[in-house]
């Protein structure tokens, strides 16, 4: 959910040269939609509820938003080393380029 909106602003590889804002757009977006679908599943739906034991802030279960924290930092920074020794190869005024190309090459129709 939060990857679609940094992947069209940064490019596919958003992971490997970019951080700050993109790094918060990615986590805040998928954060908020965490909040937004717990509620409405649990308060609103009753889809699912929590066990008395699951700790809770404001309503909303502590191990769905730590989960949304956790897993995405883990796989950014897995995907972001091959991608770094990929780019290191380059000449930094060439990165750029480079993730452009191969972002308007993975396009159906690009020539």
């Amino acid at each position: 959910m939060g990857f679609a909106p940094v992947v069209l602003r940064w490019g596919r590889s958003w992971a490997s040269i970019v951080r700050g804002l993109p790094w918060v757009m990615f986590l805040g977006i998928g954060f908020a939609y965490t909040v937004f679908s717990e509620h409405v599943n649990v308060h609103l739906a009753h889809r699912w509820a929590y066990s008395r034991w699951m700790p809770t802030i404001g309503g909303i279960g502590l191990v769905p938003l730590m989960q949304w924290l956790v897993v995405p930092t883990l796989s950014v920074r897995l995907v972001r080393r091959p991608l770094r020794r990929q780019h290191r190869k380059l000449p930094e005024r060439d990165v750029h380029r480079a993730i452009l190309g191969s972002f308007r090459s993975a396009r159906p129709g690009a020539e």
